[in-house]
């Protein structure tokens, strides 16, 4: 998939990272509501 996420935190946290991958054949839109979904996977996160 070529994709590549970079985030940057200030403080301590805990929480959950939500990925979703849809296919959209034709309906390049850029709405996330429109096509199949691929992947749906959620991470749980902590941050020390």
């Amino acid at each position: 998939m070529g994709l590549k996420v970079e985030v940057t935190t200030v403080a301590a946290s805990k929480g959950s990272l939500d990925v979703v991958l849809k296919h959209q054949p034709n309906i390049k839109s850029g709405s996330q509501n429109v096509g199949s979904t691929d992947i749906d996977a959620s991470f749980i996160l902590i941050i020390k």
